[in-house]
């Protein structure tokens, strides 16, 4: 335990280090514009749209599968990653009426929380379109793994200190919303429901 603890202690100085070290190395590294800034926004105001999206599509399907019960079990089978992505999307996008900010208290929580989800979710939709053989969904769920994995990537060096780093994870962030919403149409499709 010991042994354990000891480097949480001291973790913050060499992350800080080596985080400087890199933004040297890239000498590119400027402080985020107000134009980066809004991109950030728009980026996850997008990712907000895309929950909304899902939440209206997952609707259609609960009710227009509602007199079939064989499709009501495939659906019940599926459709919990498809809820846990749209509410940790509504959760990172925030209210309409504030801005998305990466100095905010819960930005960096939601943005995980938006990846881990969306992850669990892409491997479920990857599942279920090889299960019913539809290539469509299978190729629309591996380019949501590519997208969440760029999201991710984007993210670590987001930063107020690194302006194109916060621009390539806003447009990871819209790219992501993009993918999210031809999933859900897609696996809306295999229900026959179309958007």
């Amino acid at each position: 335990a010991e042994y354990m603890g000891a480097p949480a202690a001291s973790a913050s100085a060499p992350a800080d280090e080596s985080s400087s070290k890199r933004s040297k190395r890239r000498k590119e590294a400027e402080p985020m514009t107000a134009e980066q800034a809004a991109s950030l926004d728009s980026g996850y105001k997008a990712l907000g749209g895309a929950a909304k999206h899902m939440h209206a599509l997952y609707k259609d399907v609960k009710d227009g599968i509602a007199s079939d019960a064989g499709k009501q079990k495939q659906w019940g089978d599926v459709n919990d990653p498809i809820k846990r992505a749209a509410k940790a999307a509504k959760a990172a996008a925030g209210k309409s009426s504030e801005a998305v900010s990466l100095t905010a208290a819960d930005f960096a929580t939601n943005a995980a929380e938006v990846a881990e989800e969306t992850t669990g979710w892409a491997n479920s939709a990857a599942a279920f379109g090889a299960s019913v053989k539809n290539a469509k969904l299978t190729a629309s769920a591996e380019t949501l793994k590519t997208a969440v994995a760029e999201f991710e990537a984007t993210l670590k060096d987001a930063s107020p200190a690194n302006g194109a780093a916060v621009k390539a994870h806003a447009d990871a962030a819209a790219a992501l919303a993009a993918a999210m919403r031809k999933v859900i149409a897609d696996q809306a499709a295999v229900f026959g429901i179309a958007q």
